[in-house]
């Protein structure tokens, strides 16, 4: 029973406050070498809502030069379907628009939309893309409004609309629209890193999940085997490994095991500030642990740390420039 595994990726800044297009480079190897079967651009975990529109779209221009072989998706969402419509345009003329896979989209957020007229925003966003797009269901984002059942099942019917992302957290409402609503054509995916293993078996299509920025492999692993009891082994480690987001904002948390694995030069953010030396050093000690407590678990042969975690052979030759 495998899912796909498509990783919301951070965006690596440089210190300047610039785009890190090394880090990038080495960002989406590591990725990638680890069993990721796509990447998404500008989600939460990539900072798209703090980022101004020019920043956004060099990240855009320097995944999409380096991201060949896997699903490419790109975070259109916003405050309104005037502000989505000229970013599309934007993306549209930054890149070409066949690398994207599918375009991903929420509700507006901060101004409210009632939800009687979820069918037509969605709508008009597929009909101006032009291309696949997966929903986002995350209301705490979206003023707490969740896309209807009613909504995504006359949603479905479009053919552009090929899925959603669910990261309500809510698993009543996941399990509800995974029996009800999901299909071949129209896959639903976890983006909760929590319910990674009990999504796996109630029917998932698939994971979103931030943390596998950090812990790919690990994450690969979860969604492809089929053993009920090893999924619930790995999803142990998951959450041992999100107890770094007890330290730091998940962003930030994530931006220093990724520097600590010789990935990406900063931890710099445009939405949070940075920690202190001795917080960085609990977040790796929290990580550490978790990576002993994988090992322990003997799941696969060739468990040699550097080879699972650090950049495969230049972690120890990264100068951070």
């Amino acid at each position: 029973m495998e899912q796909e595994l498509i990783i919301p990726v951070i965006t690596p800044i440089k210190e300047d406050g610039s785009v890190d297009k090394r880090s990038i480079l080495r960002l989406v190897d590591f990725i990638n070498s680890n069993g990721c079967d796509g990447i998404f651009i500008g989600g939460s975990t990539g900072e798209f809502a703090g980022m101004p529109d020019t920043l956004k779209l060099e990240a855009i221009k320097a995944f999409a030069e380096v991201s060949n072989g896997v699903k490419f998706a790109i975070g259109v969402s916003d405050v309104s379907y005037k502000r989505i419509h000229e970013f599309v345009q934007m993306v549209k003329k930054a890149i070409p628009i066949e690398k994207v896979s599918f375009f991903v989209c929420t509700l507006p957020m901060y101004f409210s939309i009632p939800d009687k007229e979820q069918v037509s925003f969605f709508k008009s966003v597929a009909s101006e893309i032009g291309r696949p797009i997966v929903l986002y269901n995350i209301p705490q984002m979206t003023n707490n409004k969740y896309i209807t059942h009613d909504a995504l099942m006359e949603l479905r019917q479009n053919e552009q609309i090929i899925g959603l992302k669910e990261s309500s957290k809510n698993f009543l409402y996941y399990q509800s629209i995974v029996n009800n609503i999901s299909s071949k054509d129209f896959k639903i995916y976890q983006g909760a890193e929590e319910f990674m293993a009990v999504s796996k078996y109630v029917g998932s299509s698939g994971f979103v999940p931030g943390i596998a920025n950090a812990i790919p492999k690990t994450c690969s692993q979860l969604s492809k085997t089929a053993d009920l009891k090893k999924a619930l082994e790995i999803q142990k480690v998951v959450l041992s490994v999100m107890e770094i987001y007890k330290f730091a904002p998940w962003i930030i948390a994530l931006k220093v095991i990724l520097k600590h694995l010789g990935i990406i030069s900063s931890t710099k953010s445009f939405v949070y500030d940075g920690v202190k030396p001795n917080v960085e050093k609990k977040i790796i000690n929290v990580f550490e642990m978790a990576i002993d407590e994988y090992s322990s678990l003997k799941l696969w042969k060739n468990r040699g740390h550097r080879d699972r975690y650090a950049y495969p052979g230049k972690a120890s030759t990264f100068n951070g420039s």
